[in-house]
């Protein structure tokens, strides 16, 4: 770290600035500012000393002294911008610089003197927000860091410090009290709260919005300039690592131009209305875990499934005050929506609250996408809705015992709604359900063959695959493993099966167990809404029957190898 010597405004750089007594300096980049390269010179120039940020030098230099102190900082003079590691350096380490200085000098350009006024003086708080200081992204860390923060008008004279006009200081950036007294550690507040700090802040470079926030994060990454909103995009993903804060996936978009989104916000203006939220115990900690992937963000969680096959997230977060989006006090929720590439975030311009309440809960396994482009959007919002999802009456036995074993292609299925995507229809489809059936003398496996074939109608193929005793009475056992998904596709549309599908939308299996016959029948059908409508009856008679023999099994293998011949 360079520090000037506030006697001889010559450099001098220290490997451990922690050990040094020095001032730092907040203020705002103008025109005229003094260079690395223009103070590091044995002499400092004339041409420089005339330049208007030389008297910030002079008088931070001034100040310091009067302090006792002997050494001081300014950013914009202090590090060396053409050596890109040194600058790294520096962004990631400013806001310790900030916090271990003796005293932050604010030099607020735009607060003109007062006149006649030799002591702190008298502002109103509209008066004050206008200043530039308080609209630039840096000048936040400067702000929180410093435990002494002196703030002085155009003319360097001395108006108040932070610790006397906290409250006002409150008032005018939303940072909670607490932290500026340091009362409150900074990693209390919410991440989402956190951003709202910075969400009305600008930058001269965009990549700066984000690199200025390392330190309200505690986390370090590499400087890139030129990735433009990348950047901000890095510091989420990099915050997601460090962290089990939830309220970093509750931003709310600005505008309603995406109905999709990924699970990171794209601007910092996306957390403008999480200002007021806190934690709650109402979730247990340990289902905040979560991890990122190369696919996106999984999650273990609980969501609520919609019947539109939308998903609401409860978040372990309340609205300390009226929601600033809808106006009433509420839990914090978010709406997933799951896609032939995985989950996304859905309506994310839209405040959810209890009266969106969700269908029923599931625990589910869920790797919500980092970003969705506009075009991908357009493209989801064109889908068609979910199809082949089981169906089946209430009282039916399947509602009972009917358990859901697999579902294939499992990248298709999803696991909350419990039907295929839509996009899935865009090409040929073939998929398998398998559900079991249970609380019998044994298990009885369902499997549905599904096949949705342009310019055909979609068709259901029914077979069980059913455990001793239950033996076969109408239909055909599954030949599992026999050939692929591809060849059975390629089979079907040539109507080649062995089996003919409109026989097989039913089948039935007996079995005798101690004093009673059991007897189930199993049925399929796709309706006009493509959903799978199943039915199961079930019988149990206090007598025996007489064994009868199940129909054959009808290897697929005999029919591969006769095409091959052919």
């Amino acid at each position: 770290m360079w520090l000037v010597n506030t006697k001889t405004l010559a450099l001098e750089s220290f490997a451990e600035p922690s050990e040094i007594d020095y001032a730092i300096l907040s203020h705002t980049w103008e025109s005229g500012e003094v260079s690395f390269q223009e103070m590091s010179s044995t002499a400092v120039a004339s041409t420089t000393k005339s330049k208007a940020g030389f008297d910030k030098v002079a008088k931070t230099c001034e100040i310091a002294q009067e302090k006792g102190l002997g050494y001081a900082w300014i950013d914009t003079c202090w590090i060396d911008k053409s050596s890109s590691a040194e600058l790294s350096e520096a962004i990631n380490s400013m806001f310790r610089w900030y916090q271990e200085a003796k005293v932050c000098l604010v030099f607020l350009s735009d607060l003109r003197p007062e006149v006649g006024s030799t002591g702190p003086g008298i502002h109103k708080i509209s008066d004050l927000s206008r200043c530039k200081w308080f609209t630039r992204g840096w000048t936040l860390q400067e702000l929180i860091a410093p435990a002494a923060v002196e703030f002085y008008d155009a003319g360097w004279k001395l108006r108040f410090s932070k610790d006397v006009w906290s409250g006002r200081l409150s008032t005018i950036t939303n940072i909670d009290i607490d932290i500026l007294t340091f009362e409150k550690e900074l990693s209390a507040v919410p991440v989402a709260v956190k951003m709202s700090w910075a969400a009305h802040r600008r930058t001269t470079r965009v990549e700066d919005r984000a690199y200025s926030l390392l330190g309200l994060f505690d986390i370090h990454i590499p400087m890139i300039y030129g990735e433009g909103r990348k950047a901000f995009q890095r510091l989420q993903e990099e915050i997601a690592k460090e962290t089990d804060d939830l309220s970093l996936f509750a931003w709310i978009a600005v505008g309603e131009n995406q109905r999709y989104r990924g699970i990171f916000a794209q601007e910092l203006a996306e957390f403008t209305s999480c200002g007021n939220y806190m934690r709650c115990n109402r979730l247990t900690s340990d289902r905040n875990e979560f991890s990122i992937t190369n696919k996106g963000v999984r999650f273990t969680y609980v969501l609520g499934v919609n019947t539109d096959a939308s998903a609401t997230w409860l978040l372990p977060f309340l609205m300390q005050g009226n929601c600033q989006k809808c106006h009433y006090q509420h839990s914090i929720y978010i709406g997933l929506v799951f896609t032939a590439e995985g989950w996304v975030r859905a309506t994310p311009g839209r405040c959810r609250y209890e009266s969106d309440g969700p269908s029923f809960p599931s625990f589910i396994d869920v790797c919500v996408r980092k970003t969705v482009t506009a075009s991908e959007s357009r493209r989801l919002e064109q889908r068609p809705g979910h199809f082949f999802k089981p169906d089946w009456a209430p009282g039916d036995c399947l509602s009972r015992c009917g358990k859901l074993l697999a579902a294939e292609p499992s990248f298709l299925w999803n696991p909350a709604y419990r039907g295929f995507v839509g996009e899935a229809q865009a090409e040929d489809f073939m998929g398998i359900i398998k559900l079991s059936l249970s609380a019998l003398p044994s298990n009885i496996i369902i499997c549905l063959v599904l096949f949705k074939v342009k310019d055909r109608p979609p068709e259901v193929q029914l077979f069980l695959v059913p455990d001793w005793p239950w033996e076969l009475k109408e239909g055909i056992v599954y030949p599992e493993g026999t050939s692929s998904s591809e060849t059975e596709m390629r089979l079907y549309k040539r109507s080649l099966l062995p089996y003919s599908p409109s026989n097989l939308s039913s089948a039935r299996a007996t079995c005798c167990h101690g004093q009673f016959s059991f007897d189930v029948t199993v049925t399929a059908e796709v309706d006009e809404k493509m959903r799978l409508i199943l039915s199961c009856k079930y019988l149990k008679e206090p007598q025996r029957v007489q064994e009868q023999k199940g129909l054959p099994f009808l290897p697929m293998a005999d029919l591969i190898r006769y095409m091959s011949d052919k």
